[in-house]
């Protein structure tokens, strides 16, 4: 008797289960009705923001130059070119996987219409038009498409990139797109121009009316071993301010005094440029810019020269009045060459060429408030000794050190009154976080608050390239945190990225 209630009693469960089963199916199919209709209405966050902000963010989307850069703006010739070979940016185009064109406003308006609706709104998405001219697209067809984005851009100044060369094409077909640009030449206020040596020929009987124009990057992409190029492109243009050449020298009247084989001139008003940065320039070639660009106030040459190079005719320093940054990369020769009594920044990249640092004991620098070294920290460098002349220094920004000559600099500073007497302000890179990097960064430290005669720092800033654990810096992570009491500010990042000490 007792088995047959227990049997009866495991049938009514089993039932119970299968009916609640059933209705979990049913309950489950129904869940997947609801989360399909769900995404077909679902209303997205991005969705809801405020077309201002939107459009904003579009913008955030366009390409900055041409070329890849670490402090590249729009409007803005890129001041730190250190890589004279650089290639242009990587901005596939929105058809097809060639090329390097501009393919943000293309790109938004295929999400949804209400994006397609807000490109089409936003002039100034339309503004900035870079792109290479190789292979993939005849010149026609980059000419339709650039009088596509004037008509969009409507009255915003424009921001124009060209680079490339027109391989297997009509060798006229470049005066197409010389003459398109002549065209819409008083609306652009940014150019880039990296063109074969060929073309930037056939640009020389061109002169274009740039009465906005600001910012100009040109670069001569294949250099013969012979001189003539002169264009008078870019002589109308008397808003003007900063410009960059490569492998292209500024030609002014009278012509430069230095001889100079390996560069072509481009006609400039040289009253106006108040910024000018040269890749690939000689001494004879920078020297030569500085002589007729008199109110030059920021210079960055890259330059190479032979070992013990000398420029002929030179009797005594080339003094310029105005020029307050001076940025030099590869090669700082021309130092010996300058009187330069206003300069506030000297920046030295001697990461191949350190035995050039003995140039500072001679030469005419004003009063240099800072001071920036890039250095290779597999070379030690005997930076000391000529450090010492810059007594006016307020602030010392050394990049990749090694141990040893960052080592000496600190010892330095810390015994030596004469040493950097105003030193205010002292910064330091380095690719990695590693322990050895922790006992300098102690060192560091130690010369804030302990150098002799009374030096003190006001702020000690430490840097890394790449993230690594911050525990291997051990003591001098300790050290750093400690500063906060002692009226010292520190700071570190890493990336970019600030570090709560």
């Amino acid at each position: 008797m007792r088995t047959r209630a227990l049997r009866t009693r495991l049938a009514d469960v089993q039932a119970n289960i299968d009916q609640h089963r059933r209705a979990l199916e049913v309950l489950e199919m129904e869940k997947l009705g609801i989360e399909h209709e769900l995404r077909q209405t679902a209303a997205f966050d991005i969705h809801d923001l405020p077309v201002e902000l939107t459009t904003q963010i579009f913008m955030l989307l366009l390409p900055e130059s041409l070329r890849t850069s670490r402090e590249a703006e729009v409007a803005r010739p890129d001041p730190d070119d250190d890589d004279e070979w650089s290639s242009p940016r990587e901005v596939e185009y929105a058809s097809n996987g060639h090329g390097r064109q501009i393919s943000a406003p293309l790109l938004v308006m295929k999400v949804c219409r209400q994006w397609r609706e807000i490109a089409l709104a936003t002039p100034a998405l339309w503004a900035t038009f870079m792109v290479d001219i190789s292979q993939h697209l005849t010149v026609s067809d980059v000419c339709e498409r650039f009088e596509e984005w004037v008509e969009r851009a409507q009255n915003f100044p424009l921001s124009v990139g060209v680079c490339g060369k027109t391989w297997g094409g009509d060798p006229e077909d470049i005066h197409i797109l010389f003459e398109m640009l002549a065209r819409f030449s008083p609306k652009i206020r940014h150019l880039e121009l990296h063109l074969a040596h060929e073309d930037w020929e056939e640009l020389g009987i061109y002169e274009w009316h740039l009465p906005q124009l600001q910012s100009l990057v040109a670069a001569c992409d294949s250099v013969p071993s012979v001189d003539g190029i002169a264009t008078r492109a870019f002589y109308n243009a008397p808003m003007l301010r900063r410009v960059k050449l490569r492998s292209l020298l500024p030609a002014f009247q009278p012509a430069t005094i230095f001889s100079n084989p390996m560069t072509a001139p481009t006609n400039l008003i040289p009253t106006h440029i108040t910024e000018l940065t040269g890749v690939q320039y000689t001494i004879a070639t920078s020297l030569s810019a500085l002589l007729y660009l008199p109110n030059l106030i920021h210079a960055h040459f890259n330059g190479y020269n032979p070992v013990n190079f000398a420029v002929q005719g030179v009797q005594t320093p080339l003094r310029h009045e105005k020029l307050q940054y001076l940025k030099l990369t590869d090669d700082i020769g021309i130092l010996q060459y300058l009187n330069l009594p206003n300069l506030d920044t000297l920046e030295l990249d001697i990461r191949t060429k350190s035995y050039s640092m003995r140039l500072l004991a001679t030469v005419v620098l004003g009063r240099i408030r800072r001071f920036v070294l890039h250095m290779d920290p597999n070379f030690n460098i005997s930076a000391t000794a000529y450090i010492r002349y810059l007594a006016t220094t307020f602030e010392l920004v050394v990049n990749h050190p090694s141990a040893k000559t960052l080592t000496r600099i600190l010892d330095n500073y810390m015994r030596d009154v004469g040493f950097l007497p105003v030193l205010k302000q002292l910064s330091v890179r380095w690719s990695e976080i590693t322990v050895e990097t922790g006992e300098l960064i102690t060192r560091c430290v130690a010369a804030a608050v302990d150098a002799v005669g009374g030096k003190r720092l006001e702020s000690l800033s430490i840097a890394f390239d790449h993230p690594s654990d911050t525990s291997k810096l051990g003591d001098g992570l300790l050290r750093l945190r400690g500063l906060k009491g002692s009226g010292v500010h520190a700071c570190m990042t890493i990336q970019g990225e600030p570090i709560t000490l």
